[in-house]
């Protein structure tokens, strides 16, 4: 009895975990997804205020025009590298490219 006893403690206490683990993962794609909304609207704002075309931006960051047009959809984030190119270009913070500040 003691050792089912145990098992089942066992068992709820791996349930639990299990679950939090589901949560916490559910919870990470959440929040990357809103980072990728995030930064790619802050990329399409920035490039229309500009005035430039996907091409145009694209030719700036030595990629393809699908490229940027992934990133302002939220399918991809850019590399650490192009968001040092894009902040150069626009003149922005990386904090502001990011999402972390609003100037």
């Amino acid at each position: 009895f003691s050792l089912f006893t145990t098992f089942l403690a066992y068992f709820s206490t791996l349930k639990i975990v299990l679950s939090r683990l589901f949560y916490i993962n559910i919870l990470k794609k959440t929040i990357i997804f809103c980072m990728k909304t995030k930064i790619g609207a802050r990329i399409r704002d920035l490039r229309k205020e500009n005035k430039m075309k996907q091409e145009k931006l694209a030719e700036i960051c030595k990629v393809k025009q699908s490229c940027v047009s992934k990133w302002e959809r939220g399918e991809t984030l850019p590399d650490a590298e192009m968001i040092i190119t894009l902040c150069e270009t626009f003149k922005i913070s990386a904090d502001y490219l990011l999402g972390l500040s609003d100037y």
